[in-house]
């Protein structure tokens, strides 16, 4: 079976410098542009910056303080939460004792986010803010943690 990523390495390898043959598949096919990238960097940089890394949560928290903000970039396909509650509910935070809030921020969030965060830094909480889109949310979210 020949797949996208298969013509990109051949166009790749007989006709054009990696580089050029990138911009030409990214402009012609939109969805082969992520396959191109993908090829141009570990050719250009090597393999390990297009290795799938993670970083166990747990090792994460052990590197914070009571005050520091722990931030999730996430890719599609990635969803920290389920280590992020686990890991609450070891130390005894969980939304069943009220000491862990998930709050999905969007239209009309913003004062239950206040509040969690309120009440989270007087009392030692976790809150989880999710913005699902960094373009609509991102003044919520400023606003929210600052």
């Amino acid at each position: 079976m020949i797949t996208y990523q298969s013509k990109v390495s051949c166009i790749l390898n007989h006709f054009l410098s990696t580089y050029w043959a990138l911009l030409t598949l990214s402009s012609a096919y939109k969805y082969v542009a992520i396959s191109s990238i993908r090829l141009y960097v570990e050719e250009q940089l090597g393999t390990k910056y297009i290795e799938k890394r993670t970083i166990p949560f747990k090792v994460s928290y052990q590197e914070t303080e009571p005050g520091t903000p722990v931030f999730f970039v996430l890719s599609p396909g990635v969803d920290p939460l389920k280590d992020v509650e686990s890991l609450g509910k070891k130390l005894g935070l969980t939304s069943d004792n009220g000491k862990f809030h998930n709050v999905s921020l969007g239209q009309g969030q913003e004062i239950v986010a206040e509040n969690a965060l309120d009440v989270a830094s007087k009392d030692g909480h976790w809150v989880v803010l999710q913005v699902s889109s960094c373009l609509c949310h991102c003044h919520t979210y400023v606003r929210t943690c600052v």
